[in-house]
């Protein structure tokens, strides 16, 4: 966490996936670690007076918010911190994404590239694009935080996922983000797998 926020140095340069993977993976398997993380957040945003830590952050907590909720216990512990804190451009965004994830659960999977990139470009607008079986498509914008309040400094960032396969048949964009991430793990681990038997 402190490696993403800029607080601590890394021995190599990793990528924010793999940070961010790092960060969560081990509370979406574990649920007291959940908690943990929620905490660790707000103890590292609380009287953070390093504008690019603090920052970072904010991106860490939005993300987090729409992974998994904290427990009963936390939950008004962390909805007091953002209510504290509504002057953020995120804080709103957070509230929403954390009453999102309390009334449908735990997603499976860390954050997809997709959604650290468009924190990272300081923006909360993520586009796809969905094909229907007649060949017809739409381009939907899955939006939750009003773009006056993010500010001039937030600059936009589009993304269009192809969902020829599963549009049509109801899924929603959390599950789309967590097949996309089951794929690309199981992608990176044939790649690996090629990798060392090449060097064999």
């Amino acid at each position: 966490m402190m490696k993403y926020m800029g607080d601590y140095p890394s021995k190599r340069t990793r990528s924010v996936n793999e940070l961010t993977d790092q960060i969560f993976e081990g509370a979406l398997k574990a649920e007291p670690l959940k908690d943990e993380i929620y905490c660790q957040i707000l103890k590292q945003l609380t009287e953070n007076h390093v504008k690019y830590s603090e920052e970072k952050g904010w991106e860490l907590l939005w993300l987090c918010t729409g992974l998994f909720p904290p427990s009963n216990v936390l939950l008004p512990h962390v909805q007091r911190f953002l209510q504290s804190k509504k002057h953020h451009p995120l804080a709103l965004d957070c509230m929403q994404r954390l009453q999102k994830a309390l009334r449908n659960g735990s997603r499976k999977y860390p954050p997809h590239l997709v959604e650290v990139e468009a924190i990272q470009h300081k923006t909360t607008q993520i586009f796809h694009k969905v094909y229907f079986p007649d060949d017809t498509d739409e381009v939907n914008e899955e939006r939750t935080h009003p773009s006056a309040a993010l500010g001039a400094g937030y600059r936009r960032h589009r993304y269009q996922a192809d969902m020829r396969r599963m549009s049509w048949i109801g899924v929603n964009k959390d599950e789309v983000i967590n097949s996309i991430c089951l794929c690309n793990k199981s992608t990176l681990k044939q790649h690996r797998s090629c990798s060392q038997r090449h060097k064999m």
